[in-house]
């Protein structure tokens, strides 16, 4: 990265790469890049023609993966990177990697994931807070780390890749993940973050045709005033919601999936606005969605079923509008509009 100027490639072979704890600052516009070649088929030359923008890496130990249906696959899981990457200039990109924590975020956050993960009550995530505002325990103080933190006026695309340690946008940056899965992985060495996808500040993220499962709270959350476009992805299992649109956020989620979270499909609250068009919001353990605390709300095309207690529920002067919807087979009353929502 050092050596990089604007327009350069970084090519990752095979392997695992662990860069330990020392953040690596992306502050130029360059594209990192994981390894694509199959088996039998010799590596590329180092040798690049004269001007070629590639700087190369040394190859170290690393093996293809086989899907379950025997095809190999070699992208992204032949080209590991444990690292911190903060982006905090340029407009780069990172393709067809698996990005990890070290195997020293390990040791660091045993206490603190200890600390942070305590099971939240459903009766206190529906409560109005005090102040209007509420907190923001997805990124608390000294919170956990991730692989790639976005900030200040960066653009970057991350595309292809497998992310285990979760992601954040920042300040006025821009990020767009795109045909990414991002899961919490019991045999990583290093600690996922508590929430899969946090946009905050004023930053602008697209997230499309990605996957986003297994995080101790949310799958994905947009807070202050962040804006959110989610795309064809599917939210599931994370033990919280699926997204969490807060305090004056902005989420548009459009032909998604937000299924069987551990308390809401979707969280919108303290201010927020979120568009959902063409969505399946089912088989939650709670509520499908929660609009609250002056939050407003749209669908369209949607529907909501299966969840284990309300369908829909609009509380403390939340606004909701349904069009065209099909809200059905919830454990709960479909819709329950109370404490002067409406």
């Amino acid at each position: 990265v050092a050596a990089a100027v604007d327009g350069d490639t970084i090519l990752l072979l095979e392997g695992t790469f662990d860069e330990g704890l020392e953040p690596i600052v992306l502050s130029k516009s360059v594209r990192i890049m994981g390894s694509s070649r199959g088996p039998g088929v010799p590596p590329p030359s180092l040798a690049s023609p004269p001007n070629s923008p590639v700087v190369v890496t040394t190859s170290r130990t690393g093996s293809p993966n086989r899907r379950p249906g025997g095809e190999e696959t070699h992208r992204p899981e032949v080209s590991t990177l444990r690292a911190i990457l903060v982006a905090s200039d340029g407009h780069g990109s990172i393709n067809g990697l698996t990005l990890g924590l070290p195997h020293e975020a390990t040791e660091i956050h045993n206490q603190a994931d200890a600390n942070q993960n305590n099971p939240v009550a459903f009766a206190a995530l529906l409560a109005e807070p005090e102040n209007g505002d509420g907190d923001n325990p997805d990124d608390p103080q000294n919170g956990p780390l991730r692989c790639l933190a976005v900030t200040r006026v960066a653009r970057w695309a991350i595309e292809d890749c497998r992310i285990v340690g979760g992601l954040r946008a920042g300040s006025r940056s821009e990020l767009a993940v795109i045909g990414c899965h991002l899961s919490r992985d019991p045999r990583s060495m290093g600690l996922p973050a508590s929430t899969g996808v946090l946009v905050q500040g004023s930053a602008r993220c697209l997230v499309r045709t990605c996957v986003v499962d297994g995080f101790e709270r949310s799958g994905v959350t947009c807070q202050h005033a962040a804006e959110l476009w989610c795309d064809h992805s599917c939210v599931a299992g994370n033990a919280l919601t699926g997204i969490k649109c807060t305090s004056r956020a902005s989420c548009v989620v459009t032909h998604s999936s937000l299924l069987r979270n551990g308390h809401f499909g979707m969280l919108i609250r303290d201010r927020a606005r979120a568009s959902l068009l063409a969505c399946e919001i089912s088989d939650n353990s709670s509520v499908g969605i929660a609009c609250i605390s002056k939050a407003a709300t749209r669908l369209r095309g949607c529907e909501i079923s299966g969840n284990e207690g309300f369908g829909l529920v609009c509380q403390h002067e939340g606004r909701t509008f349904v069009e065209q919807c099909r809200v059905e087979k919830n454990g709960g009353a479909g819709v329950m509009v109370t404490q002067e929502a409406e």
